[in-house]
Parts: structure tokens; sequence; C-alpha cells
């Protein structure tokens, strides 16, 4: 079974690009140049209107804009919980154990993979699971945002978050969840959130 939650990018209100930079660039994952430190600097990506952190847990940095002067805004996302038929399927309490490469990194935990994909348009996140759940039920998968943005609030809908500054500027969309399964059929996934946590059910 294969989760497929969301799309993370910087909402299209940025001015149109300079004929010197390319819509589609980007900075791949990448850690400290030659001569830093790697456990200082951690692990980045950057496209054309964001930039993201992978290094501890998933941040999502929307280019700010100038009524925000330096300061940053980020999304920061960790997975709290994976259940199936109320019960647990996944341990995610514990450190994962990490894998990246120019475009993908992941986190592995036993019995389930949380990854980021990297595109010109922001980040796709996707939850692998290993294995189908002996528990008959639905599958949650639970985490929490710890941001300064704000995203109204929904219960058990097919819908994306979208993530707004203080002054009401939407800056990140957390895109609609589709599961596909390992025969490769597709189904919606719900979403509900709080303020603070985000339930994906299927």
């Amino acid at each position: 079974l294969l989760a497929l939650p969301a799309v993370s990018l910087a909402i299209a209100q940025d001015p149109p690009p300079s004929p010197l930079l390319r819509d589609d660039f980007l900075l791949p994952l990448h850690t400290a140049p030659q001569g830093a430190d790697p456990a200082q600097y951690g692990v980045w990506a950057r496209g054309r209107t964001w930039k993201a952190s992978f290094h501890d847990g998933f941040a999502f940095y929307p280019r700010p804009g100038v009524e925000h002067g330096d300061r940053l805004l980020p999304l920061r996302y960790r997975l709290s919980r994976v259940t199936a038929g109320g019960m647990p399927l996944a341990s995610v309490q514990s450190a994962p154990t990490t894998q990246w490469s120019p475009t993908r990194f992941a986190m592995h935990w036993p019995g389930i993979t949380e990854a980021y994909e990297v595109r010109a348009e922001g980040v796709e996140q996707s939850f692998v699971i290993a294995a189908r759940p002996s528990s008959p039920g639905d599958l949650r998968i639970v985490g929490r945002f710890d941001t300064e943005l704000h995203a109204d609030r929904v219960e058990d809908t097919h819908t994306a978050l979208v993530f707004s500054d203080p002054a009401g500027q939407a800056l990140v969309r957390y895109g609609e969840a589709t599961a596909i399964d390992a025969c490769g059929d597709r189904a919606a996934v719900t979403t509900s959130f709080d303020g603070r946590d985000v339930t994906l059910v299927c």
C-alpha cells in the first residue's frame, strides 16, 4: 500500500522569473560544502520559490515576502503515529534510518517509509507501507505541524490545506492525498486538521 499524501509548495504569487533564472531551477539534495561540518550544515534542497531541510524531520521554507523582512516562516512536519484498525502499525518514536539521493530523502522505520521527492515546484511527501496490515479497518497516518503559518481546520475531507502568514497571504499548499495500492488502484484519502495535527485516512 502506497499513500501519496501531499505536495508542499509555494503558491504561485511570485513575480515572473528573471530571464536568467529558468522556471525549473533546482538545487538538489545536498549537504555541507567541502571544508564545512555536515553535522551542523544538515541536508537541504532548493527550488525557485522554496527551500527545504531534511536532517531534523522535514521543514519547508516558502520564500518570504518583503513584509516578512529577514524572518523565515517554515512549515515543519513530524510523523506522530501510524495505525490500522486502531492498532499501531509501526513505531515511529525512535530515530529512523535515512537514505538520500539528489532528488529523494527517505526515513525508514520497520514497516513504513516516509519519503520526500524534490521537484522544481515543491516537495512531494509519500508514505510506503511495507505489507498489508493484518488489522482490518482504516489506515491512519498522523503527523504534527509546527509553524507560525495558519490553515483552516477541516474534518474527514478530501482537500488540500493552504497555510497563510499572519497577514493572510497564502504561502504553502499541502495537497490532497491519494492512496495507491499494490495493484496500482487509486483512492481518495480524507484529511483532518485540528490546527496542529493532520490525519490522513484511507
